[in-house]
């Protein structure tokens, strides 16, 4: 894995906690929230598409065949 891979995995899993606090939040009836939920779980998915991206087609191929999505 490169460093920029690792890079985006961490980024990734900051931004997926964000996420997660950032829609309970939301859930808490604060209407402002909801948008500011909505515009980091875009970012969120970015990083995701960066990320595959990256990785050749055989390695992402392989990724989703051991998580079932193949």
């Amino acid at each position: 894995m490169t460093d920029r891979e690792m890079e985006l995995e961490d980024l990734i899993t900051s931004r997926s906690g964000d996420v997660l606090r950032l829609q309970a939040k939301a859930d808490a009836a604060m209407p402002e929230m909801a948008k500011v939920w909505r515009d980091e779980a875009r970012r969120a998915a970015s990083d995701v598409a960066r990320l595959v991206a990256l990785r050749e087609p055989a390695t992402v191929a392989r990724m989703e065949h051991a998580k079932g999505l193949a």
